[in-house]
């Protein structure tokens, strides 16, 4: 009796001993786990996985068929996020049903941070959890410090820029969306900057003239020539922009399963880090092609 007493006493230390960065909660399944993403995201995400087992995904590349469909490259960037996001929990440990639903872009964080929600299904960046501290659970990045980078985009004929000066006479238009990436072309004091939160209406601002050139995430084609409706969306070869900033999921820290899933998320995006799959999928989707590897930063 003495003896297993003494056991306990010993396993009881060790458990508070144990740093708190490698605990392991175990797999739960009581209930499902909700994720919110925007309309336009979970469209992309049905299609992108559709008669496809998600967590034997290995393959990021778009096809032909969701390419034609879905043109956004921002919303293409967020599709592999959720992909990667359902992915890590399910590696994590969640064995209840994932559901992810629509909710507008700007209300997602709100609602995590208030605890309506649980997890955002997108990413967001670092400095917008910075005053949440005490309301939200931040993962690891998903997108790491220089690892966002934007291509230069001409509608028709391709344009050559070989430095800032030289990118600083054009027009220049891009999402409203993304405040790191307004932040960074609000400072580049080029000629003009429009930005929209449709990337239909920056597409035909710059086919129609009103804009010169398009600040966008890579895609697959980084270096040849995107097809847009009847237009052809030309890279400006040769030279890209660094975004400032990494991006991270977040998750509520006033929902009751806040806690066990943030560690959860952790412990498989960790895992999907290792095995390769973060930067298979920045690749194969385009966000970081190896075509634009050696291409000069105009910033």
């Amino acid at each position: 009796m003495l003896q297993g007493l003494r056991k306990l006493k010993n396993l009881l230390i060790g458990a508070v001993l144990l740093p708190l960065s490698v605990l392991a909660f175990p797999a739960f399944a009581d209930g499902e786990t909700v994720i919110l993403a925007p309309a336009a995201v979970v469209s992309g995400f049905r299609d992108f996985t559709a008669g496809r087992q998600l967590g034997d995904i290995r393959d990021y590349r778009f096809s032909a068929d969701y390419t034609l469909k879905h043109q956004d490259p921002f919303i293409n960037l967020e599709v592999i996020e959720l992909v990667l996001l359902v992915q890590a929990l399910q590696l994590g440990g969640v064995k209840g049903e994932i559901k992810i639903k629509s909710a507008s872009s700007f209300s997602i964080l709100s609602k995590v941070e208030k605890g309506d929600a649980l997890l955002g299904g997108v990413s967001i960046w670092r400095e917008r959890t910075q005053s949440r501290a005490k309301s939200l659970w931040v993962s690891d990045p998903i997108i790491r410090q220089g690892e966002f980078h934007l291509g230069l985009y001409s509608c028709g004929r391709p344009m050559s820029i070989i430095d800032l000066s030289g990118l600083q006479q054009f027009r220049l238009s891009s999402h409203a969306n993304w405040p790191m990436v307004t932040e960074l072309l609000q400072s580049l004091e080029v000629a003009d900057l429009s930005l929209s939160s449709d990337w239909n209406q920056i597409a035909k601002q710059s086919c129609s003239g009103a804009s010169d050139l398009i600040a966008a995430p890579f895609t697959a084609s980084a270096d040849r020539p995107l097809q847009y409706l009847e237009k052809f969306l030309s890279p400006v070869p040769g030279v890209k922009l660094k975004v400032s900033g990494t991006r991270h999921f977040i998750i509520s820290r006033l929902h009751p399963k806040g806690k066990r899933t943030y560690f959860s998320l952790q412990r498989g995006m960790r895992k999907l880090r290792v095995k390769g799959n973060i930067a298979r999928a920045l690749r194969q989707s385009g966000f970081l092609p190896s075509t634009t590897a050696n291409w000069a930063f105009l910033n």
